[in-house]
């Protein structure tokens, strides 16, 4: 990198590492989210809107980290963990709820990631 500043080459390397990661969130708000949209009609909508995807984009990160924690980034991206989780379903029988059939490979990572289905 060539530079025009008196910053170190860590901190240059550092700034434009940086901005990576706010061009990757704003990837994440828009299309995994889908939240570059709004029609909300009043300004307290607005700022319900903005206030459940930022919750959103927390928790998109947190299951991130977890990936990374658990050194399963290269096996299963976000999305992939949020499409499964979506997937499984609960059935009422004898009036107690029951999951549906899980495969064996997502028992494998949900045990893998210490993460509860209630």
């Amino acid at each position: 990198m060539i530079h025009n500043t008196d910053k170190t080459a860590q901190e240059v390397y550092e700034t434009y590492k940086s901005r990576g990661e706010i061009e990757q969130m704003i990837d994440v708000f828009k299309n995994t989210l889908e939240a570059d949209k709004s029609y909300m009609p009043t300004p307290q909508s607005i700022e319900t809107w903005m206030l459940v995807n930022f919750i959103a984009l927390h928790w998109y990160y947190k299951i991130y980290h977890l990936l990374v924690s658990k050194n399963i980034l290269k096996k299963f991206s976000v999305n992939d963990l949020l499409m499964f989780l979506k997937e499984i379903k609960k059935v009422k029988i004898n009036n107690g709820w029951h999951n549906v059939e899980i495969t064996k490979k997502y028992q494998d990572l949900i045990k893998l990631l210490d993460i509860s289905i209630t």
